[in-house]
């Protein structure tokens, strides 16, 4: 696909599944770009041995697995194996010019063995070979709006992860609703599922790497730490880490201890917590005479569970070490995972012991802080666990395709290019073809093309409605410097007047030159 100044290649991952028509041997090791200015003739940069015969060509672009094979084949001198830079499925060449037409091949590459040097797939020689792209870089017409992820739904589990969607083509995007799952706890890989034709377009893609294949236009990538249970971070309410005697919250006058219980359910000790300052406060409940907690006194604070979107206040308990019926700071807090109910005193605490009882939380009083002064109302403690999306973990999603913003419509960036135009210069790709193109245009336009006399010698309707998926000119227009009667216009100046539906006009000058 192209851009302003750019091309943005992209290619499935096929031959990374594919064996060795020889061997059987999954024995891929990486791709290779390359990019030619005469149609597929040459490709670039020549390599030749010592006797001047052309043996190959350096690509444009190259990227192998991370496998510590690396560096030139020991079989062949000539063939480079690659750096371990990791694979890619896209590569964007901004080392190219408006206008001119490049063509671009493909081509998968095996490691080789001791017996056989690294072989790679043939080069494209013609658009016939899905391997061979030919394409102008252009740019897009003036006010596009581009396409983006129109909603990005947690639709089932409460698992932690990033999902990140790359548009590369726009052209090809679609208004389905899509859906990814994921396989392991913690998940590795994950599938897209496509909800409106109820089909998995492609599965097992990595977590952690950010360049999958390019599906229906896009890229879908999913960051997600690779553990599940236990304490991730406790922070105040500044997002400031206050776990340990080193880490005094943002106040400067406590911090927080806090541990697993080692016998409580492991799924309470994946979700995430805070306790909560309030004026209003809270039951605690304490161990009574019998060692049975029952609800004991209000403090001033509140535990809530505040896992994924939702959050639900929950029971907790309080050591109430110098029996004055209040919580103190150096006191243990005990998060209990059952909903609070606003008990009454002495009512006794249904909770499951050890199952419901995640984490044991000590507030101290800061060595520094000489006043002694306990949280206050507005302080939380944010107590977050490891919880890697997992088998179960859905997401949805949308997108909403490119359009055009009215408002961002400037006809001064129109240009002519090349401007002025010379006869035989590198853009000449056929003999005797003379061109230039009108860039960035709005989707729709009239252009008028006079000569010094106030003659008009042609005139071009553009239209671009996003409906070409082969269409590169979506901003721009050809203009192959003829007049009315096909006639080659005379070298000299010529005035053209862009008109748009809305009536505004821009006017502007090109030069040729023979």
């Amino acid at each position: 696909t192209s851009g302003d100044g750019k091309v943005t290649l992209y290619w499935n991952d096929i031959s990374e599944r594919t064996p060795d028509s020889f061997t059987g041997d999954l024995d891929f090791e990486g791709y290779r770009i390359y990019r030619s200015q005469d149609n597929g003739q040459t490709w670039g940069q020549e390599i030749i041995d010592a006797q001047g015969n052309l043996i190959g060509y350096r690509p444009i672009a190259q990227f192998d697995l991370d496998n510590g094979i690396f560096g030139f084949d020991p079989q062949n001198p000539f063939s480079y194996l690659g750096d371990d830079t990791g694979l890619k499925h896209t590569y964007e060449d901004t080392d190219v010019k408006n206008g001119i037409r490049y063509s671009y091949t493909a081509v998968a590459y095996d490691r080789g063995d001791s017996i056989v040097y690294s072989l790679e797939s043939s080069r494209g020689t013609s658009i016939a070979d899905r391997n061979f792209v030919t394409i102008t870089p252009l740019p897009d017409y003036l006010g596009k709006k581009p396409a983006e992820v129109e909603s990005m739904q947690h639709i089932q589990g409460n698992g932690k992860g990033d999902v990140f969607v790359h548009i590369v083509d726009d052209r090809v995007l679609t208004n389905d609703t899509y859906e990814i799952y994921f396989n392991g706890t913690p998940a590795t890989n994950f599938k897209l599922y496509n909800r409106i034709k109820g089909d998995t377009i492609i599965g097992d893609l990595p977590i952690n790497f950010d360049d999958n294949p390019v599906i229906d236009g896009f890229q879908v990538a999913v960051e997600s730490e690779q553990k599940i249970g236990g304490i991730k971070s406790v922070t105040d309410g500044y997002g400031k880490n206050v776990q340990g005697a080193a880490n005094i919250d943002s106040s400067g006058s406590w911090f927080v201890s806090i541990s697993p219980y080692p016998s409580s359910s492991f799924e309470n000790r994946t979700r995430d917590y805070e306790i909560r300052f309030t004026d209003g406060g809270a039951i605690a409940y304490s161990w009574g005479p019998s060692t049975i907690s029952t609800a004991a006194f209000p403090v001033n604070f509140e535990v809530w569970d505040v896992t994924g979107n939702t959050e639900e206040q929950i029971t907790f308990e309080v050591q109430d070490n110098n029996g004055n019926q209040q919580w103190d700071e150096g006191e243990t807090i005990f998060i209990v995972r059952s909903p609070y109910t606003n008990p009454q005193i002495g009512d006794p605490l249904g909770a499951i012991f050890p199952d419901e009882f995640p984490y044991q939380v000590i507030i101290s009083n800061a060595s520094t802080d000489t006043l002694k002064i306990p949280p206050q109302t507005g302080d939380i403690v944010r107590i977050e666990s490891f919880r890697s999306l997992k088998t179960g973990d859905v997401f949805a999603f949308n997108l909403k395709m490119s359009s055009i913003n009215p408002d961002a419509v400037d006809l001064s960036e129109i240009r002519v290019v090349p401007n002025p135009y010379i006869v035989a210069a590198e853009w000449e790709e056929i003999q005797n073809v003379h061109q230039v193109y009108f860039m960035f245009l709005p989707p729709v336009c009239t252009i008028n093309i006079y000569n010094l006399s106030g003659e008009k010698v042609n005139t071009i309707r553009h239209e671009y409605y996003g409906v070409d998926q082969n269409d590169e000119e979506s901003g721009s227009e050809l203009f192959n410097l003829v007049n009315h009667s096909n006639q080659a216009l005379a070298f000299g100046i010529y005035v053209y007047v862009v008109t748009t539906p809305d009536n505004k006009k821009h006017i502007g000058k090109f030069a040729i030159i023979r």
